[in-house]
């Protein structure tokens, strides 16, 4: 009897497993910029479709404006490059290349050229 109620409840654990959470390289979700300025924020919200990327997201500056931006681009495993437009007209362009399921690190682009390296976390 012991041994029945043991292999029914890996069973039941085994069944326990959290779909939801991704396990690929997937741009799809959720994604939050990590800065280590207090008060500044950048979350994107992915789509993917055959390989084009488009979305939305908010952004936050210290002790400055916050508003919306709009997001397209294109992924080609594991690497994603994406244009970010502002509400106030700025443009900038974001190519990074996924770490694994949950981290996205590359290098954050004004129209100028110069950039900022910039990793997110999938939320």
């Amino acid at each position: 009897m012991r041994q029945m109620l043991a292999v029914l409840s890996l069973v039941l654990l085994a069944g326990c497993s959290d779909t939801l959470v991704p396990t690929s390289k997937d741009p799809l979700g959720t994604w939050a910029a990590n800065f280590d300025v207090v008060g500044s924020s950048l979350i994107l919200t992915l789509e993917q479709a055959d390989g084009h990327i488009s979305g939305a997201g908010s952004y936050a500056i210290e002790a400055g404006r916050a508003g919306t931006l709009r997001i397209s681009g294109s992924y080609a495993a594991p690497e994603i490059t994406i244009v970010l437009l502002y509400d106030f007209g700025q443009m900038l362009t974001y190519s990074g290349t996924f770490q694994d399921a949950h981290h996205l690190s590359g290098l954050l682009t004004n129209a100028q050229g110069h950039g900022n390296p910039l990793t997110f976390t999938r939320r």
